[in-house]
C-alpha cells in the first residue's frame, strides 16, 4: 500500500517556497510551487532581478517529464533561462527544479549549499 499525499496515491494539495540567497548580484528570491496534480506544479517566481522576472512570466508551471524526462540542460525551464538571459552560475532554475521534486513528493525538502572555503 502506498501512502496518502504519494505522487501514486491520493492528491493532497501541498506547498512549497523556497528562498533563494544568489550571492553576489543581490536579488534573492522567493519560489513558491503548488501541486496542481499528481505531475503539474504551478510555479511562482518572485524577486527583483529583471531577468528572473521575465522567467517568471515564461514558466508558469513544471511537469514531471521536465523535471526528469528529458537530460541535463533540455529541459523548458533551462530553455526559457537561456532565452530570458540568466547568467549561467544563476542558482534560480535550479532551485525550480529542486522545490517541484519535493512538492511532488520525489525528493525530500533539503537545504542545498555552495560555500566558498578558505585554504
Amino acid at each position: 500500500m502506498r501512502p496518502q499525499g504519494s505522487p501514486w496515491g491520493a492528491f493532497q494539495p501541498i506547498m512549497k517556497k523556497v528562498h533563494v540567497d544568489p550571492g553576489i548580484c543581490g536579488f534573492e528570491c522567493t519560489i513558491t510551487t503548488v501541486r496542481r496534480d499528481r505531475q503539474i506544479v504551478q510555479l511562482t517566481i518572485e524577486s527583483e532581478c529583471k531577468q528572473i522576472q521575465k522567467l517568471a512570466e515564461a514558466v508558469k508551471e513544471l511537469e514531471l517529464r521536465d523535471i526528469v524526462g528529458k537530460p541535463f540542460g533540455q529541459s523548458g525551464l533551462v530553455s526559457a533561462a537561456g532565452r530570458c538571459k540568466l547568467h549561467a552560475a544563476c542558482p534560480i532554475p535550479t532551485a525550480c527544479i529542486k522545490a517541484a521534486e519535493a512538492e511532488l513528493e520525489m525528493a525530500l525538502p533539503r537545504t542545498v549549499t555552495i560555500e566558498f572555503q578558505q585554504e
